[in-house]
């Protein structure tokens, strides 16, 4: 097969969980899959390195996306004879000579508070409702995300799919931690959905000997800005000194407004740690039903629930010994090769389709 993924979203200088999740795939695909020959579109300010033989990368022209993923991109997949499109994000080419895979990661209007109006939110939208035209099949990383978009796109009901993003492979290799922790970790970019008001304010209002001795750490904090006292800020760090703050972190906070997937409570979880994360959320659909949970849920817009969680996890060390001795195990099956595997069996569905289509077209 000739499958090419648009990389476009790698023009980011501080990647998120969603690009850094689409490379340790793709790299796995490749791995995974030598018989096959990958290209992937990416922009020309990002170098990709330790991409396999199999993967041929072509540099995306300068311009807007809209134009050359319009003019630009069509030419490109019928030049090289690709078999498949698949692509990390929601945009995808107005025609195209092969069938196309897009990805919706979450649809935060339907969460009260979590939009962040503006151009991105915009062209979002838009790609979304260009779907059903578009996309043979679409990607979500869960049920959250599949009735959300069911709920604004009915007519994709038949073309959803849901693939959980993985793991880095670092997460599931390292060794858990031991013993309680000390403070709470936060790691995310300053975004509306991510709830972070509440969360800060959540946790100074705790009473000054409740929180002796503790820190809340956000791990994504732009340059600069400046904490509060208890509260403790660093900027994007690497996958090492990840996974040192969440093992020696007391629980991972995320009681987002909205999220499509949520890694960092899997990857606290991978290191054996507890977490604190939304009602309704992803997360209480995949660990909910666990007995007992390794974490606590909690109303997101109800900063009293949130105060009263962080005293619970402060006090309660079941949580971190829960964590300890099941966290692992619970996220074993979160691995890059697992999602690639996920791709083949698109990929083979959109062919087989193809297939039959052109069969009946001969009859």
């Amino acid at each position: 097969m000739r499958i090419a993924f648009d990389g476009s979203c790698l023009i980011t200088k501080r990647p998120t969980g969603v690009e850094l999740s689409f490379l340790r795939t793709l790299r796995a695909y490749a791995r995974l899959r030598p018989e096959d020959k990958i290209f992937l579109f990416h922009p020309r300010s990002h170098d990709i390195h330790g991409l396999p033989l199999n993967t041929r990368p072509l540099d995306l022209p300068a311009g807007p996306p809209a134009l050359w993923r319009r003019y630009w991109m069509p030419g490109q997949l019928k030049h090289w004879q690709i078999d498949l499109l698949l692509s990390p994000t929601t945009a995808l080419p107005a025609k195209s000579p092969c069938p196309c895979i897009a990805t919706v990661h979450e649809i935060p209007s339907f969460h009260s508070g979590a939009e962040e109006i503006g151009p991105a939110s915009l062209r979002h939208r838009r790609a979304r409702s260009l779907l059903a035209d578009r996309a043979a099949l679409v990607i979500v990383p869960s049920a959250v995300t599949a009735r959300d978009l069911l709920r604004e796109r009915p007519s994709l009901k038949d073309r959803i799919r849901i693939l959980p993003q993985p793991l880095d492979p670092a997460f599931l290799e390292a060794t858990p931690a031991e013993g309680p922790g000390r403070g709470f970790l936060f790691i995310g970019m300053d975004r509306q959905r991510k709830n972070l008001a509440r969360l800060f304010g959540a946790w100074t209002h705790l009473d000054e000997n409740t929180r002796k001795g503790e820190d809340l750490t956000w791990i994504g904090a732009p340059r600069g800005r400046r904490a509060r006292p208890g509260l403790r800020f660093l900027p994007p760090c690497s996958i090492e000194d990840l996974m040192s703050e969440i093992r020696q972190c007391r629980a991972l906070l995320l009681p987002s407004l909205s999220e499509g997937f949520g890694l960092p409570v899997f990857e606290a979880l991978a290191m054996g740690r507890p977490f604190l994360a939304s009602k309704g959320s992803v997360h209480e659909e995949l660990l909910g039903e666990l007995d007992p949970p390794p974490g606590l849920f909690v109303d997101p817009r109800n900063e009293s629930s949130i105060s009263e969680a962080l005293r619970t996890l402060l006090h309660d060390e079941g949580f971190a010994i829960h964590a300890q001795q099941h966290g692992r195990d619970t996220v074993s099956r979160m691995s890059p090769d697992a999602t690639a595997m996920g791709w083949h069996r698109l990929a083979q569905e959109i062919t087989r389709e193809s297939n039959e289509d052109r069969q009946q077209g001969h009859e």
